[in-house]
């Protein structure tokens, strides 16, 4: 017998669509979970044009009409154009050198039949001068499906002159440095989502606050155990260079559910150097829940004075 979960999602990405979903049981044998791993390198070096990233997409089949969880992860390494290496080398550490890569982007979404889902899309910069750049690139998103064939794909877009080109290759090194993933499931039986447009920022330090919009509330109908997850993607403003600073969080992200925050849920970043690279927090967890009615909000905290504001 196929077993079904139930899942709350907070994905605070550029769109807001709520989501209630029961799925019925679908007969043995059916498949109702899709990945792609590829081992294959990809690149990016062309600029303003999204692109399929190589390899990285999955053709689903769902014999009903369902509610499908999507979900990527992308790491990649971002090579400096040889302008911006020499600029590295030979310039005085100003804030146009060490903010030098700030306008440099690469975006990442996923498509589906076609369509571009804006609330699993993520990004990241380089924004201190050096060689080098790498990280993490991910992205969730909940979709209603009809029955039949979809496509589901991983697209990325690169902005910019400083970064000369953007790879993800997990056949380097000893094959366990690097890889890439994308993956869909059907196999919840209850599933809340919340995916938000509203603009939000935080600038005061030393206390949790609620993210705009972020809040879900929802009927159990019976005692289950919930997997929670979100997904935020936040971007430094006004960094002050006179200001001092160390290894400690500097951003965190936690949910409360009905009114209880949980250590479990939190997940922080740390600013290493003085940049404006934007930082993704996200986290998965269980949680035993009782039947009746329940809220779960994500809250954030800044803690340092050396980033002035989160956006």
């Amino acid at each position: 017998m196929l077993k079904f979960f139930d899942v709350i999602c907070l994905l605070l990405g550029w769109s807001l669509v709520p989501f209630f979903t029961h799925c019925e049981k679908i007969g043995e044998g059916e498949r109702l979970s899709w990945s792609s791993q590829p081992l294959s390198e990809a690149n990016i070096g062309s600029t303003g044009q999204w692109a399929p990233v190589h390899d990285t997409a999955v053709t689903i089949h769902l014999p009903a009409g369902s509610s499908v969880f999507m979900a990527y992860e992308l790491p990649v390494n971002g090579t400096l154009s040889r302008k911006a290496q020499e600029r590295a080398i030979f310039d005085s550490p100003t804030q146009s050198t060490l903010f030098g890569g700030k306008r440099d982007f690469i975006q990442t979404r996923l498509v589906a039949d076609g369509v571009p889902l804006r609330q699993s899309a993520s990004h990241m910069s380089p924004g201190v001068s050096g060689v080098t750049t790498a990280g993490l690139l991910s992205g969730r998103a909940v979709l209603n499906l009809l029955a039949g064939e979809h496509k589901i794909e991983l697209q990325w877009k690169k902005l910019g002159a400083y970064v000369s080109v953007w790879t993800n290759n997990p056949s380097s090194k000893d094959c366990f440095v690097s890889g890439r993933k994308i993956f869909a499931s059907a196999i919840f039986q209850h599933m809340w989502s919340r995916e938000v447009l509203t603009d939000d920022v935080i600038s005061a330090q030393g206390a949790w606050k609620d993210v705009a919009d972020s809040k879900i509330s929802f009927h159990l109908p019976q005692s289950s155990s919930l997997k929670f997850t979100y997904s935020l993607t936040a971007r430094p403003e006004e960094v002050t260079l006179r200001e001092s600073f160390g290894i400690r969080r500097d951003l965190s992200a936690r949910l409360s559910v009905d009114g209880t925050a949980y250590v479990e849920s939190e997940s922080s970043t740390t600013v290493h150097n003085r940049s404006f690279t934007a930082t993704q927090l996200t986290k998965d967890f269980v949680l035993d829940i009782p039947a009746g009615k329940h809220t779960v909000t994500l809250q954030w905290r800044k803690w340092g004075s050396y980033v002035g504001r989160w956006r």
